[in-house]
Parts: C-alpha cells; sequence; structure tokens
C-alpha cells in the first residue's frame, strides 16, 4: 500500500480550532490558516477517535451543549473519510509508538491515517516534518 497523495488526515486539535472563537489574535490566525487549508484540500480523512477527542475538549473546555457539538461532528461527517478504529490499527499503533516514542493517542492517529494511505498528517502535537514508514509526513499546519 502506498499512500494517496493529496489525501490527509487531520488531527483534533486543528478542528477545534475551527470549531470555536477566541480572542487571542494567535488563535484567530491559527483558524485563519486552517480554513485555508480546508479549502485547498482534496481528501480529507479523520478516524472516530478524532470525533471522540473533539466532543471532549467542545464540552469540557468550552461548554458546548451536547446538541450543538452533534451539529458540528454531523458537518464534519459529511465533509471528511472516517475511519473506524479496528484491532488491526490499535496493534500497528504499538508498533509505531515504539519504533518512533510517540504518544499512544497520537500513535493511534498515525495508526489511521496509514490505514487510510494518507499522504500527509496536519497535527500541531506531532514532531513537524517526521516521515513515518516512509509515506506518511507530520506536517504542522499553523506553526508560526
Amino acid at each position: 500500500m502506498s499512500a494517496t497523495k493529496d489525501k490527509s488526515f487531520w488531527d483534533s486539535n486543528l478542528w477545534v480550532y475551527l470549531n470555536t472563537s477566541s480572542a487571542r489574535a494567535a488563535d484567530r490566525i491559527k483558524k485563519s490558516k486552517l480554513e485555508k487549508l480546508l479549502v485547498a484540500s482534496a481528501e480529507i480523512t479523520i478516524s472516530v477517535q478524532v470525533l471522540n477527542e473533539i466532543a471532549n475538549v467542545l464540552i469540557k473546555k468550552y461548554g458546548q451543549s451536547e446538541s450543538e457539538i452533534l451539529t458540528r461532528l454531523e458537518a464534519l461527517a459529511k465533509q471528511t473519510e472516517i475511519v473506524a478504529l479496528t484491532e488491526s490499527i490499535s496493534f500497528q499503533a504499538l508498533s509505531i509508538k515504539s519504533k518512533y516514542k510517540i504518544g499512544w493517542f497520537d500513535s493511534l492517529i498515525v495508526a489511521a491515517a496509514l490505514h487510510a494511505e494518507c499522504s500527509v498528517l496536519y497535527s500541531e502535537d506531532l514532531q513537524d516534518g517526521l516521515v513515518i514508514d516512509g509515506r506518511l509526513k507530520v506536517t504542522n499546519p499553523i506553526k508560526p
């Protein structure tokens, strides 16, 4: 399996920026960069884990209601391909965690992106420029 050119996986933190408002100038700049990237992106992939992480942050940090979050997640589901977490993704995540020395939940994100044959993983949390298994490049789209 080789990664599909222009197919990207978006980490949950990016969607949180897109689905919240902030008075901080830095956050508004990040949101603007992500909005431009969103328009320019051909195929966007996420996983069920990303949906869960978004919901958790929007509830705990931003106090959004369940109905608001459901509306946001349903809209997100319409514009993305969603990867279900499976046994094989979990097993691959363990290998990735060991090989690349990254956290468990980040390893699940990476494994899901590999499973979906994405060529780029957009994330603020992982090392910008890291290439996983020679086919998935981590890119921080909102770095200063």
